[in-house]
């Protein structure tokens, strides 16, 4: 009998490790990568088969740039009819996008439009908050009467747009198109881009209370533009996650003040944004580092890095630092505000590092394989004591 209770505890023992332990590590070890969606979302498009005869409910076929699809154009029940005349049903969910939000002044608001070099996302995977044709045109920001106008004028006129038109052109430039392409290139995911950055904001108006000698324009400007933002997605179609994530892009307006006045405002504005003030959940604020001849001082840049180095919520993801005229990263007009050139670098910089904080976060999640085996003892234990029993009885009989 004590062979018995050996040979049970060791059949029981590897059921466990087969059914339970090694689906579980697989699945961990699969989650490292990007996402690949299986299902249906609404507003996907796949590729076009010349076996597919029709597509009917909640599927149409449509050519875009000279290239067929499949395109979900609601949400339910779609059907594929195929040349051997059998059909597939699928199912058509919301479709889930990534909030990213972008804030700062200028160069993180929309400047640049040369939609011919901007990187092109894939169709279906990029949207954006703005007008038809911008998604960041605030304008300064300074007064009660300024923000009273850009609330009225600027932002009631924004919508829920997607980042390519019916033909799969571009429909805005800037930084967005390079973040979306390589964002979602990285996770497999969609991505929702929001942008509340206001032109020559100094970065005091950035906090999220005024004071007797600030106005904090800029944080109100914010808030207002995230609340219409999620206002304007038609949840029947779309379902948002929030990343967590803001981009951070300001520094120009304060270039030269000294590195302590400098981290002085923007602590307030990490203490507000991270303390969910602006609306959203924010955990991580990955910051650009500004162009050096913007940086007077360099008091800016240095103060970023120290805030990187301070805070674990605080990243550096991009940097114009090394922009010039020469190089074509800077506008020869103003050697302020980047070019498309630049943007593209910062965009796709931002992308990444934003993609690598998202799967880091969504792996954190799972367990190790060392949590998993923490977790099975239990269960081991109680298979000795079950062999344990098994042999004791064997011996008393």
């Amino acid at each position: 009998m004590k062979a018995v209770g050996v040979i049970v505890a060791t059949v029981l023992a590897i059921l466990l490790v087969v059914v339970v332990v090694v689906p579980v590590i697989e699945d961990s070890m699969h989650n490292a990568g990007p996402d690949v969606r299986t299902s249906w979302e609404y507003d996907d498009y796949r590729p076009l088969t010349p076996d597919v005869i029709s597509c009917t409910g909640a599927l149409e076929t449509v050519t875009v740039g000279g290239t067929a699809y499949i395109h979900a154009k609601d949400v339910g029940q779609g059907t594929i009819v195929r040349s051997d005349w059998s059909v597939q049903t699928v199912d058509v969910g919301k479709a889930v996008l990534d909030l990213i939000y972008i804030d700062g002044q200028s160069n993180a608001a929309q400047n640049t439009e040369d939609l011919e070099t901007a990187p092109v996302p894939a169709l279906g995977t990029a949207y954006y908050f703005g007008s038809e044709s911008r998604y960041a045109e605030a304008g300064r920001i300074n007064s009660q009467e300024t923000l009273d106008a850009a609330l009225t004028n600027q932002l009631g006129t924004w919508s829920f747009q997607t980042m390519l038109d019916s033909d799969g052109a571009l429909k805005i430039g800037d930084k967005a198109p390079g973040i979306a392409k390589t964002y979602c290139e990285n996770t497999g995911h969609r991505v929702y881009i929001v942008d509340g950055a206001v032109p020559g904001s100094p970065v005091r108006y950035h906090i999220p209370q005024s004071t007797e000698t600030v106005t904090n324009w800029s944080w109100q400007w914010a808030e207002a533009v995230v609340a219409k933002a999620l206002e304007s997605v038609d949840d029947s179609l779309f379902e948002i996650v929030y990343t967590g994530i803001d981009l951070w892009l300001q520094g120009e307006s304060d270039a030269n003040q000294s590195t302590a006045a400098y981290l002085k405002y923007w602590k307030l504005y990490r203490t507000g944004a991270v303390e969910g003030g602006l609306g959203i959940p924010i955990d991580t604020i990955v910051v650009c580092l500004i162009a050096n001849v913007t940086d007077e001082n360099g008091t800016v840049n240095a103060a970023l890095i120290s805030l990187t180095q301070e805070f674990d919520d605080t990243v550096l993801g991009a940097s114009a630092a090394g922009f010039t005229v020469e190089g074509g990263e800077l506008n020869p007009e103003d050697s302020l505000h980047y070019t498309q050139a630049g943007d593209n670098i910062i965009g796709e910089e931002w992308g990444k590092t934003a993609a690598r904080i998202v799967l880091e976060n969504r792996n954190a999640e799972d367990m190790s394989v060392k949590d998993i085996l923490v977790q099975f003892i239990p269960l081991l234990l109680i298979l000795v004591a079950m062999a344990f029993l098994v042999t004791a009885f064997g011996h008393r009989r």
